[in-house]
């Protein structure tokens, strides 16, 4: 795919083709890692046999489980880094569609540091890219400093079956546009709330939100 940008478009993915009511089974914790258990069953309707997805996370135990989930929601292509510098390789030579990535990484550049590089709209790659930023912290500081750094999406440990497959569909079916302004170059960071929506995954605030 060509770089991606405030008119995007995800035809190549056969959004209106496909699975309904497919059953992800879950598999034995990896390690100690589970996954949650009333998460077991996502409604899918998209194609995603297209979409190349970078993960990147220094936790191989992480990795693999997130791997197993995108190849059950049928991704066909993922792409794996275990930290910042190896992942923005990767961001250039195989230009990604979406991009999920810790927060924090065992490296020198944490995940945000990751976001910052990428939102910059004078750099050699694509400035456009869509991120899911992963983390088991969501005090409201952090959520604000996220978005602030210009993540499209936020996603809390510990990740569920329905949790991730939520935020790659919004990447897809509700793409925001991109602003720009003296210190701020990403998706708009205000969003429309659907107050008839009582989901999971949802956790409302007053003003702008930020599911998690």
């Amino acid at each position: 795919m060509g770089k991606l940008s405030k008119n995007t478009s995800y035809s190549h993915l056969n959004l209106k083709s496909s699975y309904s009511n497919t059953s992800i089974k879950e598999e034995k914790a990896v390690e100690t890692l589970q996954i949650r258990k009333d998460c077991n069953r996502v409604t899918m309707s998209f194609d995603l046999s297209a979409l190349k997805i970078l993960l990147i996370d220094d936790a191989p135990t992480i990795r693999r489980l997130i791997q197993q989930l995108l190849r059950n929601f049928g991704v066909g292509n993922i792409i794996v880094a275990a930290n910042a510098n190896q992942g923005m390789q990767l961001i250039e030579t195989e230009v990604p569609d979406i991009v999920i990535v810790d927060w924090e990484l065992d490296d020198a550049q944490s995940g945000l540091d990751l976001v910052r590089l990428i939102r910059n709209p004078d750099g050699p790659h694509n400035a456009y890219l869509p991120i899911i930023m992963l983390t088991g912290h969501t005090e409201k500081a952090r959520i604000v400093e996220a978005r602030d750094a210009g993540i499209t999406e936020f996603l809390a440990k510990p990740i569920s079956t329905r949790g991730l497959h939520a935020r790659i569909m919004s990447v897809i079916e509700n793409p925001r546009p991109f602003i720009r302004t003296a210190d701020y170059f990403g998706p708009d960071r205000r969003r429309r709330i659907d107050k008839n929506y009582t989901g999971p995954e949802r956790r409302g605030q007053e003003g702008d939100s930020i599911d998690i």
